[in-house]
């Protein structure tokens, strides 16, 4: 009796062994394979079928693979097929790319000034935080550095500008996109000589509040245009009006 539990154990032992030793493919489609994984090369799995006697090796996309469970109890778990992956190419990533720092031609041109500006898109870079600046170059009898006056009499000397814009579509596709900002500066005040006094100047603060719409466009993976128009919500004094712009920025 002894002799034959003894057997029976051994037999016992002979069969349940063999099936721990092997992998287990699950596939997408529900399908199970038993397998002697061998190795995973690049986007696909090479692999030997448990119960075959000869030594062919057989491939299958990892793709198709939804986890693997090996003989030592390890399971690896595959990406979803409709999963999105970044492109090594960077023309390709530019959802990637938060930073942008540009230049106004419009001011430079237009009003002999210089602006700058920066902006920060984080997450998904649907919402950009804005900061620029703009100096005088020189001296109009008219126009600011950045700014033109209903009276056409003020000249702006500089200006900060800080806020938020949001962009209606995603990256790497024409984008357009409307911003609200606070605005502070001075500019010098130039007294009307035609009632008989001579033209004097005097300096003065500059609060406001601008909306901006603009259009946004990538022409290259670093090199992007934007224009754009502000209006004026609450300027301080009231005769300034919204000035165009043309910036070419640099997306990093």
């Amino acid at each position: 009796m002894k002799t034959t539990m003894f057997l029976f154990l051994i037999c016992v032992l002979f069969i349940t062994l063999p099936s721990k030793a092997q992998d287990m493919i699950f596939k997408k489609n529900g399908e199970i394979i038993k397998a002697r994984v061998l190795n995973n090369i690049g986007s696909s799995l090479a692999y030997r079928r448990f119960e075959q006697k000869d030594s062919t090796t057989y491939f299958i996309i990892t793709t198709s693979i939804d986890s693997i469970i090996y003989r030592n109890g390890h399971k690896d778990i595959f990406a979803p097929v409709n999963a999105v992956y970044l492109s090594t190419d960077q023309t390709m990533n530019t959802a990637c790319r938060h930073h942008l720092i540009g230049i106004d031609l419009a001011n430079l041109l237009f009003f002999s000034g210089l602006a700058v500006s920066y902006e920060y898109l984080p997450g998904k870079a649907n919402f950009g935080f804005n900061v620029g600046y703009a100096k005088k170059l020189k001296s109009l009898p008219f126009y600011s550095a950045d700014l033109a006056s209903l009276t056409l009499n003020d000249i702006a000397d500089w200006n900060f500008r800080v806020g938020v814009n949001y962009y209606f579509f995603p990256q790497n596709t024409f984008r357009i996109g409307t911003g609200l900002h606070s605005v502070f500066g001075s500019y010098t005040g130039y007294t009307d000589p035609n009632y008989g006094n001579p033209a004097g100047t005097s300096t003065k603060n500059l609060r406001g509040l601008l909306l901006n719409g603009f259009g946004f466009y990538n022409i290259t993976k670093n090199l992007a245009i934007n224009l754009g128009v502000d209006i004026p919500l609450y300027m301080s004094p009231s005769a300034y009006i919204g000035w165009l712009q043309c910036e070419i920025m640099y997306n990093f």
